[in-house]
């Protein structure tokens, strides 16, 4: 009987469980595709928060319950619990660096944010119901991005 190292049976455990986990990564990211309806992406809003409104935003802290979330601020709990919103998060990330988060905040950045809805909720639909949300200034879609036309010549 050959005599195996500990250190190749380390070796070889390790290569198993980053394979493992890079499928779990890989499965997971393949049920996250978008879907866009005449170059609008569905389940998705990007909404701007009124400036009075900074404090409260600050202090908001995002609980998940299940599929859903709140936010303590009732009613844009209510306007979201309707649309069967899943996620809400900054559409710029707060910065670790104060200076970029200053200018962030200068430029009103940390007003707007992502939420992510059910896709079976007409986005038109959720627009209207979070422009009646107290606080909220705009609503917009998340549209389809591109480069733009280009043909590649030989």
């Amino acid at each position: 009987m050959k005599y195996i190292s500990v250190n190749y049976k380390l070796s070889i455990c390790k290569r198993i469980t980053l394979l493992v986990v890079l499928l779990f990564y890989l499965l997971s990211v393949e049920g996250q595709t978008a879907i866009f309806k005449n170059g609008v992406q569905q389940g998705v809003v990007k909404v701007k928060f009124d400036p009075s409104m900074t404090a409260t935003l600050s202090q908001m802290q995002i609980r998940t319950r299940g599929t859903t979330f709140s936010t303590g601020i009732s009613t844009l709990d209510k306007a979201v619990g309707t649309l069967r919103a899943t996620h809400m998060e900054r559409l710029i990330p707060e910065s670790s660096n104060p200076q970029l988060e200053a200018k962030h905040r200068k430029a009103g950045l940390h007003l707007w944010y992502i939420i992510e809805f059910d896709t079976n909720v007409d986005v038109n639909t959720a627009i209207k119901t979070l422009q009646n949300v107290f606080g909220v200034k705009k609503v917009e879609r998340k549209h389809f991005k591109t480069v733009g036309p280009h043909q590649i010549k030989p």
